[in-house]
């Protein structure tokens, strides 16, 4: 797994390595297919677009099925971080949604003759006009097992960083090609760190926003992140990244620099094995990448996930923590026993150094858009 991990990350640097990279896991998933792309949502163009599998295949799919998507309407009700098998993605429609699907095009056209099915779909990106999708196409003869599920479900928020912070990096590709060249050119602030938050490089923009002090600034040598739970969220992302990329998980990924509805966000990217050439410092450990505030209002549950690293399951339940539910109301709508929810409670109370349902709840109402105040 680290290994995987560590080529999803160099893709980042790298970009020229997805194709590799999606083999890899087409290998560890068992999957014939596996495509990666960004999509404008009033177009359904791709921003970007990666695929392993057979050329005359993919061809097929490019050039004339992907367009004619039947659920594409349905994308933006997936949750970000969990994979959806064929019937999941089906009832995402409706009750007729695998009806609707059998007799779709796509499916008539390209699945059964190429003698393919659904495999893992995952949505890594949702944005006001732009969503990233990761899915996998099985051999009709071998369907997507659990154990491949687990995988694709343990690398999401993994696929998410690097898309995210490789979807930053797109206009400047082409005209820088060394990434710190890119670095420079970007329009978005980038900050590299060692793994205790010492500064050893900013981009011109990060340093025109370090000296107006608005969301960062520096202090000692260090980079700070003036709204404190961003500031404790970037450090320990950056530290834990340092340590083990598989611990990092969805921690360092859309974190809101504000008490606001629109904050500015940040997202890390662990270095400390992407620097082959002395580029910056033997010592970076992160580069910390803050993108500008966007047309999307932050839910509270999106910041908190975001702000302590909640996995997809611990998110949900804590949003129904913070809509009033009881333990057991929570076990009986997910189908869990009391005990279940009592651990992933107390691995939510943990991380967001809370001690009960109230105290979360009082998280929640606190980072709750538009009338939540600043925070400091």
């Amino acid at each position: 797994m680290n290994e995987t991990i560590g080529r999803l990350y160099d893709c980042i640097v790298e970009p020229r390595l997805w194709q590799s990279t999606l083999s890899h896991i087409a290998e560890l998933t068992d999957s014939e297919i596996i495509t990666l792309a960004v999509l404008d949502v009033p177009t359904r163009e791709a921003r970007f677009l990666s695929a392993h599998g057979d050329p005359r295949v993919l061809g097929t799919l490019f050039h004339t099925y992907s367009a004619l998507m039947p659920f594409y309407h349905v994308l933006h009700r997936f949750e970000i971080d969990e994979p959806l098998d064929f019937e999941a993605f089906c009832a995402l429609h409706g009750p007729d949604g695998v009806e609707i699907w059998n007799g779709s095009r796509i499916q008539k056209e390209w699945f059964e003759p190429n003698h393919l099915r659904v495999g893992a779909n995952l949505l890594v990106m949702k944005r006001h006009r732009t969503i990233g999708a990761f899915n996998t196409v099985t051999s009709s003869r071998s369907p997507l097992g659990p154990r491949a599920m687990g995988l694709v479900r343990e690398l999401a928020p993994h696929i998410r960083r690097a898309v995210t912070i490789g979807d930053l990096l797109e206009k400047e590709r082409c005209q820088a090609g060394l990434f710190q060249q890119i670095l420079e050119s970007l329009a978005h602030p980038v900050v590299v760190v060692t793994k205790d938050m010492r500064i050893v490089h900013a981009n011109p923009t990060a340093e025109v926003m370090l000296r107006e002090e608005g969301a960062i600034r520096q202090f000692s040598g260090k980079l700070v992140l003036n709204y404190s739970r961003a500031n404790d969220a970037v450090a320990h992302a950056v530290k834990t990244g340092h340590q083990d990329e598989v611990l990092l998980g969805p921690s360092g990924i859309d974190i809101p620099l504000g008490g606001h509805e629109r904050p500015s966000v940040a997202h890390v990217l662990p270095l400390a094995r992407r620097l082959g050439q002395p580029q910056f410092s033997i010592h970076a450990a992160a580069a910390v990448f803050i993108a500008a505030p966007g047309s999307d209002v932050t839910p509270a549950i999106d910041a908190v996930a975001a702000l302590f690293g909640l996995t997809s399951a611990e998110k949900r339940v804590a949003s129904l923590v913070g809509s009033g539910k009881t333990r057991s109301e929570i076990a009986q709508l997910h189908g869990v026993s009391e005990h279940t929810v009592k651990a992933q409670l107390a691995a939510i109370y943990d991380k967001t150094n809370t001690r009960d349902q109230r105290g979360l709840q009082l998280l929640i109402r606190e980072l709750t858009p538009p009338v939540r105040r600043k925070l400091s």
